[in-house]
């Protein structure tokens, strides 16, 4: 490293290019200099321009074991400059996304803020001497870290067996939070490169602990064995997926080539990097295949110690049902160990049902949550419906519980606990693998008109007894999410059968149902016929004249019901369109329709401000502070980035908001707290979000906790790039900003200069050589940035935001977007300064507008968007 002197710039402390900080004329990243109050000290940034035009940039001390973050980006200082991430792959697997990256540099550089949980070494058995030019060597001379001291001190010694041992928890200044050392033995050097790397990976299991971790390693064998640096990649990135996809908890590897230039790849280092660039293009386009475990026992029981009774109570019923019945319980695993969790996953895996008692004393038992928990990912992974709850309290469950269909026992009736058995075992029978089924009538009803909805389902099975019908008394299997099962058969539909009554639009459920088949009714390609049928006791809804509405009274019901089933049995067999079917006169795309409406509501209340970057215009006064708030991310592994960028702003410029975004070595059990404990909710929805099953699952939880909070959804979604065409209900979640609306890329011309520095901090601090943000990004997350911190604040949904539920009605959003075209037409004589633009450029176009030029302003722009909503001249309304 170069050591120079460098021209301090004007300022008080040593802080990276904060306005009360100093810079360092002449200076480069990587260059260190003598400051007199702090000694030597190296500059990390170089393009910082303070208030004074002296070039400079963060300053951290320089010289010690540990090297310190800046006093104030955060930024980890000399460690910063010496690695970099060159390419990634992402893995699809069953447990969600996966991350392997390619790195060049110094294995003991890794930035403290990239903090992993565990670092890989190998040694020759007992011999952990710091031979120069080997990892251990490095450890003890750039970070002080003694493996010797280490190994005399195992916190787990599985040299027999799995040929490693692992560390205690190192101290908090060092960037690992464990290391697991290899033991080289020469009678096992006759192993293939590839067996070698299946045991490293092997064992890695126990010291996971079934929690998702990160790693970081070098490239094996290629220093004293002298492998061959592209084959030995290649071994470790193929060996690393494919336990990955078998369900290696294994979110992040780093692997590290080690490069005494990292920003500049000498042509050794760019060879292999274009083998890791293959590999990733076959890795990414592989489809995921999720093996099927050998089902041995009928059923795994989870039971707490006073619910003894209950359980033999079932026990005994299934065991009459069914004389042979196999079945284990947590007593049956050894649980001696930290790994149990993984030998009971194991065990559940193998299980036809998995069966928890659910009662009070269920939810207090910890290793019955525990078990629940475990049982969640079985359910997740495997290709039936494992997890079959039954409950026996009338009692609040937690929200992620609650998502999982149960099976009613809660008066405990003979009877009751007698059908719930006969349906475990008749489920059994009928578990397929994971095939959509298609069907042709969805019947949706509120359950408070179930009687009305068992006159259509048995008068449409008397015409037809092969309908494929969704009734969900019967299609909602325990053990189903039932919100992901209800809104994806809707998608598998040919028609929907919708009871409308005063309950059904007062239930929140209904009314998203009813929202998903709005949109495929009314799409550009009708994706599904809705049939309407109003009862007499429901009210008049304008939206629903477009649809030929039924209607019928509570003493006609019955004729009407025969008389519509015969309908739509002659339309499904003979393709013969009815009166009960309804022409789309005009279609309209969900998508379009609230690009738009997030345009009209930017322009109408947002305004640009130096301090504040995006100001809210609103009457609405704050609601009582609270020294704190909670924030979760949820996002795919893809959008780490994105998600940072959003937890370092507001790390830097609001101390009293706490993020939480999920990093590669995050804690299921401290994710699955705060996702229940936070404030708000933040949805980064993407491709890659609607890939992971994890993911989903996550976003469902979420839903369901904010469903029915109309007036203070505190749930915030941005969408981050183009979603699949299925599930539909996907596209009409309430997005509150989208990265790739067309307005992004103009704000950042205009004033992405502007932006404070605390963004610009954030911004440098989250991106790397591959991955960058664009400018329009930026500026779209500064805006969200804004929005989430105005609803903290005003306990409130943003203003604009009308929508009473989670998914967007596109007849609604269509009738409001003309609403505010009569509204703008109504007020036109009131001409608006446009936002967005500085007062000279308003003051240009007031002068040529004076002078007859004509200006088009936002309002215009504004009216010409909402006239072009809907792609005919009239939509039903």
């Amino acid at each position: 490293m170069e050591f120079v002197l460098g021209e301090r710039g004007e300022g008080e402390g040593s802080v990276c290019g904060q306005s009360v900080g100093g810079g360092w004329a002449g200076c480069e990243s990587g260059d260190s200099v003598f400051d007199g109050d702090r000694g030597e000290v190296e500059v990390v940034e170089e393009d910082w321009q303070d208030d004074g035009g002296v070039r400079g940039g963060c300053i951290v001390e320089f010289g010690m074991a540990a090297k310190n973050e800046c006093d104030w980006c955060g930024r980890d200082g000399n460690l910063y400059t010496e690695m970099e991430v060159c390419s990634r792959a992402f893995i699809l697997t069953q447990h969600g996304e996966r991350e392997i990256q390619l790195c060049l540099g110094d294995i003991t550089a890794l930035p403290l803020t990239q903090k992993v949980d565990i670092i890989i070494v190998s040694a020759f058995a007992g011999d952990y001497s710091p031979v120069p030019g080997t990892v251990i060597e490095a450890l003890e001379r750039n970070l002080g870290l003694n493996v010797e001291a280490l190994a005399r001190n195992k916190k787990e010694d599985l040299r027999i067996g799995f040929n490693c041992w692992i560390s205690n928890y190192l101290k908090d200044h060092l960037p690992y939070r464990q290391l697991v050392c290899f033991e080289r033995l020469f009678k096992y050097r006759e192993k293939t490169l590839r067996e070698s790397v299946e045991q490293m990976f092997r064992a890695l299991f126990p010291a996971f602990n079934n929690e998702n971790k990160s790693v970081i390693t070098p490239l094996l064998m290629t220093g004293c064995q002298q492998k061959d640096h592209s084959m030995m990649l290649t071994v470790m990135v193929k060996v690393a997926v494919g336990w990955m996809l078998l369900g290696l908890p294994l979110q992040l590897l780093k692997i590290i080539i080690y490069s005494p230039t990292p920003r500049k790849p000498s042509k050794e280092d760019q060879s292999l990097i274009t083998v890791f660039q293959k590999l990733k293009k076959s890795i990414e386009n592989a489809p995921l295949v999720i093996p099927e475990p050998k089902v041995i026992y009928d059923v795994y029981f989870m039971k707490t110690t006073p619910d003894e009774p209950l359980f033999h109570l079932v026990l005994s019923v299934l065991s009459k049902l069914k004389s042979n019945l196999k079945f284990r319980t947590l007593a049956d695993v050894a649980v001696e160990d930290d790994t149990w969790k993984h030998d009971v996953h194991l065990v559940m895996q193998r299980c036809r049902r998995i069966v928890p008692l659910l009662t009070t004393e269920f939810l207090k038992d910890l290793s019955c949550v525990d078990q629940y928990n475990v049982a969640l990912c079985c359910n997740r992974t495997t290709q039936r419906n494992i997890l079959a709850p039954i409950c026996f309290e009338r009692m609040t469950l937690p929200t992620y519980m609650s998502m999982v269909q149960w099976i009613n026992c809660r008066d405990r009736q003979p009877k009751q606990i007698s059908s719930a058995c006969e349906m475990l075992l008749e489920q059994t029978k009928k578990d397929k693998s994971d095939e959509r089924r298609r069907y042709d009538v969805f019947i949706s009803y509120s359950h408070r008109n179930t009687d009305a909805a068992k006159i259509i389902h048995s008068s449409l099975l008397a015409i037809d007894k092969n309908l494929s019908i969704f009734f969900d008394n019967e299609e909602l299997k325990s053990g189903d999410n039932w919100q992901k099962t209800l809104y994806e058969s809707i998608d598998s539909s040919r028609c929907m059968l919708a009871l409308l009554s005063e309950d059904y639009f007062r239930s929140d459920v209904c009314n998203e149902e009813f929202s998903i088949a709005m949109a495929l009714h009314f799409a550009r390609e009708k994706n599904l016929e809705l049939i309407v049928v109003l009862q007499d006791d429901a009210a008049s809804v304008d939206s629903l004249t477009c649809l030929h509405p039924i209607r019928c009274s509570e003493k006609n019901f019955s004729d009407v019901a025969k008389a519509t089933s015969a309908k739509i049995c002659d339309w499904l067999k003979n393709g013969i369109a009815t009166d009960i079917l309804s022409p789309v006169e005009s279609a309209l795309c969900s998508r379009t329709l609230a690009q738009r409406w997030r345009q009209w509501c930017f322009d109408k209340f947002y305004s640009f401000d130096a301090n504040q970057q995006f100001s809210i215009k609103s009457n609405e006064p704050p609601a009582p502070q609270k020294d704190s708030y909670s924030v979760f991310i949820s996002h795919s592994t893809r959008n780490s980035m994105l998600a940072n960028f959003l937890a370092r702003s507001f790390a830097l410029i609001r101390s009293d908001v706490k993020v939480y975004a999920k990093s590669a070595g995050s804690d299921s059990v401290t994710e699955q707290k705060m996702l229940h404990a936070a404030d708000m909710h933040v949805v980064l929805l993407s491709r890659s979000y609607v890939r992971s099953p994890r993911d989903i699952e996550e976003l469902n939880v979420i839903l369901g906790q904010t469903r029915g909070k109309k007036d203070n959804r505190q749930m915030y979604v941005i969408r981050v790039d183009q979603l699949p065409l299925k599930p539909t209900y996907m596209h009409l979640i309430h997005c509150d900003t989208a990265l790739d609306d067309d307005v992004w890329e103009d704000v950042a011309k205009k004033h992405g200069s502007e932006m404070r520095k605390e963004f610009t901090f954030a911004q440098r601090h989250v991106e790397d050589k591959e991955m960058k943000l664009k400018r329009g990004e930026v500026m779209a997350l500064v805006k969200a940035f804004a929005d989430i911190s105005w609803k903290l604040e005003h306990q409130r949904n943003l203003p604009g935001d009308e929508s009473q539920f989670l998914l967007l009605n596109v007849v609604d959003l269509h009738k409001r977007l003309n609403g505010a075209k009569e509204s703008a037409s109504r007020n036109k004589e009131e001409e608006l300064q446009p936002n967005f633009l500085s007062d000279e450029d308003a003051k240009s176009i007031q002068h040529a507008q004076k002078k007859g030029d004509k200006q088009e302003t936002n309002k215009e722009r504004n009216e010409k968007m909402i006239a072009d909503s809907s792609e005919g001249q009239h939509v039903c309304m």
